[in-house]
């Protein structure tokens, strides 16, 4: 299941940043959202994704961030998906609260960068498809900038069973957008294209390879993806993984003559 923006990013403008922003939200919508992931999207590729991610946290804020992290890979269904989202929910550890966000905040105080300003800045008198921010009156002289909804509902949701799966996904997906919010945040406060240390936008790119982190503390993250063979893309014939090349012992040639 995707998610539908409900605009095309191509005819947006963010400003300098437009670039990163654009890449970031076809990224996001782009994720299977509780699929299988495809073969290519392999733990390696998964465990690479979140420890550069931890790394750029690190760097900037290294008083939050571990600077080891054992991360593990599990797979599943419905189940275990579930009982990990009860796990986390249960930690007393908020891995959002607790150093995601303020790394952004950090971040962004850092390069100057304020949400009233930016959104007064950007917003329109009439709101257009993909504006970042809305604008209201809260009262004279005073006005209120909010995030519009960039990230998109997940109409698919309802379509799953109540229990263990509707609740859980509803869950996490909510817990993911803020990452999507955080990573458009941490170009505009760079104010350029440059996604290079953008440690959200590798935490898109790994729910985009089909992997779902589960944080248990500042060292501790176990990376899920569910099992399965993953739907084809209309018109496409589903590949099942080739073996793997056995290497044959290379014939000693017999001297001419």
């Amino acid at each position: 299941m995707r998610v539908r923006l409900g605009f095309n990013p191509y005819a947006c403008d963010y400003g300098p940043a437009t670039r990163a922003i654009r890449e970031i939200l076809l990224e996001w919508a782009e994720i299977d959202w509780f699929e299988p992931a495809w073969p290519y999207a392999k733990e390696r590729e998964a465990c690479s994704l979140f420890l550069q991610h931890n790394a750029i946290g690190c760097a900037h804020a290294p008083d939050l961030f571990g600077a080891n992290v054992d991360v593990r890979c599990d797979e599943g269904g419905w189940e275990r998906f579930a009982e990990l989202c009860a796990l986390v929910r249960g930690a007393g550890w908020d891995w959002k609260f607790s150093i995601l966000k303020p790394l952004s905040s950090l971040h962004a105080e850092a390069r100057g960068w304020s949400l009233d300003e930016q959104g007064l800045a950007m917003a329109l008198v009439a709101s257009q498809p993909g504006d970042l921010f809305t604008c209201y009156q809260d009262g004279p002289g005073r006005t209120q900038v909010l995030w519009n909804d960039l990230g998109g509902e997940l109409a698919a949701l309802a379509t799953l069973p109540e229990e263990p799966a509707r609740e859980g996904a509803g869950f996490y997906f909510g817990w993911a957008r803020t990452d999507l919010f955080d990573a458009i945040k941490w170009q505009l406060a760079r104010d350029d294209g440059d996604l290079s240390d953008n440690p959200f936008h590798l935490l898109v790119r790994c729910y985009r390879a089909g992997f779902y982190p589960f944080s248990f503390g500042r060292d501790t993250v176990v990376l899920f993806r569910f099992a399965g063979t993953p739907a084809a893309p209309p018109g496409v014939e589903a590949v099942a993984e080739l073996p793997k090349a056995t290497l044959l012992r290379r014939r000693k040639r017999r001297p001419r003559g």
